[in-house]
């Protein structure tokens, strides 16, 4: 079972909110930054104010807010990983889409790929602290690029969109 089947179920390693995690990079991330952080990673993923969103997401589901206007560059999951590859990390970004093993990604990485706005943001939306959410990207991100791109290549925008809908449909509330 992948950790986001695990988080779906409630926890990544053991009772959610029991103090339980993943260990990255020596640290462990609690399970509750991982279930804070998901739902605002799949967002940022969605690229809901992109080209076409209107005729996918329902009224509504953009909210304008600063946080989703420091976002709305990042273009999607096809913008993260051109980021990654514009910061030098493109093979490991790729090692997340394509079938097989992923590779780890160092917390160093995560502020050269997020500017501090960026991260600040994110903490903010997940009610988290900055490094929470350093760690927390350590652990989610190539588990969500692996989760949502089962065939070793980024799925068609729609696709995509249908898919972390669905997914963010069947997350504890």
């Amino acid at each position: 079972m992948g950790l986001l089947d695990q988080l779906l179920g409630g926890s990544a390693g053991g009772e959610a909110g029991a103090g339980t995690g993943v260990t990255s990079a020596g640290a462990v991330v609690p399970d509750r930054v991982l279930t804070a952080l998901l739902p605002v990673l799949l967002g940022l993923l969605a690229d809901r104010r992109g080209p076409g969103a209107a005729a996918v997401v329902p009224p509504g589901a953009v909210d304008g807010s600063p946080t989703e206007r420091t976002f709305s560059g990042v273009g999607g999951l096809a913008g993260l990983l051109a980021r990654f590859s514009r910061h030098g990390h493109g093979a490991l970004a790729s090692s997340w889409v394509r079938q097989g093993a992923n590779e780890p990604m160092a917390p160093e990485i995560v502020p050269e790929v997020f500017s501090a706005q960026e991260l600040r943001a994110l903490a903010e939306r997940a009610g988290l602290g900055e490094e929470e959410v350093r760690r927390g990207l350590t652990v989610l991100l190539p588990a969500v690029v692996d989760h949502f791109t089962p065939t070793g290549e980024v799925p068609a925008r729609d696709r995509l969109l249908a898919s972390l809908m669905d997914y963010e449909k069947r997350l504890p509330h």
